[in-house]
């Protein structure tokens, strides 16, 4: 049996979005009777693990792999990284859309994104969204009607509540594309710099290519696990 390690970092420094994709993929390789160990590493740290591994994907944003797995003879698979983990993985894959790319490429990406079955069981509605652009976080709460709740909720029941509004205030990353998919009004806002240039790189390619939002289809975790699928193919040869 094959067995592949996912490293992500801790949820206080790189967000819950990179858990929650990871938690995606991992199903969809169980299914598939691939063996997944899951690590949460800050970028400092390095890890002893009780299994062998062929395969090593790290979903850390532009952060370099551990060096037990650079020591190993595993293959290394760079999500979304345009950092040293770059140059040091076998393969790249990019399951999330970036300014560097050309419009294919962005398009591809957005086809790639790892959304959660929760989400993907409900019916796809990306091509009918709209998404502006706002200054700030207030001037966004104030144009949406979601999210209004007091308290932490739980993915299934964020996301039920988001089905229900019309529009939604958020930033650019997972819950983002939740929105997109269910085919709502994204009222976006940027809570730092980097994320200013995502956001304006988005929404003015939008505006060149409306039909942009249709890409994003709910498939990604299957197409990732495609993906993946064949690299541990190869390490077998």
């Amino acid at each position: 049996m094959k067995t592949v390690l996912i490293i992500t970092g801790p949820e206080s420094e790189f967000g819950s979005g990179h858990a929650m994709r990871i938690h995606t993929l991992s199903l969809e390789l169980k299914r598939h009777k691939v063996t997944v160990q899951k690590v949460v590493l800050s970028e400092a740290e390095d890890a002893a693990l009780p299994l062998d591994y062929q395969l090593a994907i790290l979903d850390r944003r532009d952060t370099a792999f551990p060096a037990s797995v650079l020591g190993s003879n595993a293959m290394r698979i760079a999500l979304d990284n345009r950092g040293f983990g770059r140059e040091q993985a076998h393969t790249c894959y990019n399951a999330l859309p970036h300014p560097a790319m050309d419009d294919n490429e962005y398009r591809t990406a957005l086809s790639a994104v790892l959304l959660p079955v929760h989400v993907t069981s409900l019916p796809c509605r990306s091509a009918e969204a709209k998404v502006t652009l706002h200054a700030d976080e207030s001037s966004a709460r104030a144009a949406a009607d979601f999210p209004r709740v007091s308290g932490r909720l739980s993915p299934r029941q964020f996301t039920e509540s988001m089905r229900q509004a019309e529009s939604v205030a958020c930033y650019f990353g997972q819950a983002m594309f939740e929105a997109i998919y269910l085919g709502k009004r994204v009222e976006l806002y940027p809570v730092s710099e980097y994320h200013r240039q995502l956001a304006e790189d988005f929404t003015q390619r939008l505006a060149r290519q409306q039909d942009f939002l249709s890409a994003l289809d709910g498939s990604g975790p299957g197409r990732l696990r495609q993906f993946v699928l064949r690299v541990l193919k190869e390490t077998a040869r």
